[in-house]
């Protein structure tokens, strides 16, 4: 049977579920190393562009393709474009030495500042044929004047999405971060995340990215100015997940309330 020839109200809900579903990820590092470019931001100081050890994958939309097919189809997807939800989610492979490597899921770009939520999968992998150019990108150590470039990356990655999102400026109403354990053999979290190699790996990840954000959203003398662009772009919370059960939840209207400035 012919695409157009279907109902309406099935062909609209047959584009929205091709546009509106998560893209499939790449497998490995190496099947998506071409193409990244490293996002670079303002130094906090603000004065000197830095490496942020996060690579991007270039965004792409399955709706781009649809929109040449026909007319009538060109018509339709822009419909469901137009009205498709503001959820968003983005794929974080986590390679040691080797940085944070982005690639967005974008059905739409939001139609206003403001967005539902967005669901963030970190998937650890030992980084093995790849390319030097971004190795050494990240750090766990520590340093004395401020948290390991490790957690500047972290950090960076959030003010991104808050910063500029899938387009520009929004603020976004929650943000999910699930931790999926792809390989469980492997052995080289160091510093923070290796105190105790018993726990697996996805959960060190966790506790170190809890512990990180903990510390941003204390709004002590360090990190009153970071963390308090965390309360302005996150209005509900913050979930973790590992292997898609919940970590730590930071309800961050609860959290703004209890803040004695």
């Amino acid at each position: 049977m012919a695409f157009l020839k279907i109902p309406l109200e099935i062909r609209l809900t047959i584009l929205t579920f091709v546009i509106c579903s998560p893209f499939d990820p790449p497998k490995a590092p190496s099947e998506a190393q071409c193409g990244r470019k490293e996002l670079r931001q303002k130094a906090w100081l603000g004065y000197a562009w830095v490496a942020s050890a996060i690579w991007q994958l270039p965004q792409s939309s399955s709706a781009l393709s649809i929109l040449l097919v026909s007319k009538q189809v060109n018509i339709e997807t822009k419909y469901v474009i137009e009205h498709a939800p503001t959820n968003y989610h983005v794929d974080v492979m986590f390679l040691k030495d080797y940085g944070l490597w982005t690639a967005w899921s974008i059905p739409a770009l939001p139609r206003t500042q403001y967005i539902e939520s967005v669901y963030a999968t970190f998937r650890i992998f030992e980084p093995e044929g790849l390319k030097k150019r971004s190795r050494r990108s990240m750090d766990f150590g520590h340093t004395s004047i401020g948290p390991p470039g490790s957690a500047w990356s972290l950090y960076q990655m959030l003010m991104s999405l808050l910063r500029a999102g899938p387009g520009y400026i929004y603020s976004s109403r929650s943000m999910m971060v699930n931790n999926e354990d792809y390989e469980e053999r492997l052995e080289w979290l160091s510093d923070d995340i290796d105190d105790n190699n018993s726990t697996p790996m996805e959960n060190r990840l966790a506790m170190y990215m809890c512990n990180s954000l903990n510390t941003l959203l204390t709004l002590d003398y360090h990190s009153l100015n970071y963390g308090a662009l965390v309360y302005e772009g996150v209005q509900e919370k913050i979930q973790v997940l590992v292997n898609g059960r919940l970590f730590r939840q930071f309800n961050i209207e609860e959290m703004e309330a209890s803040i004695s400035m």
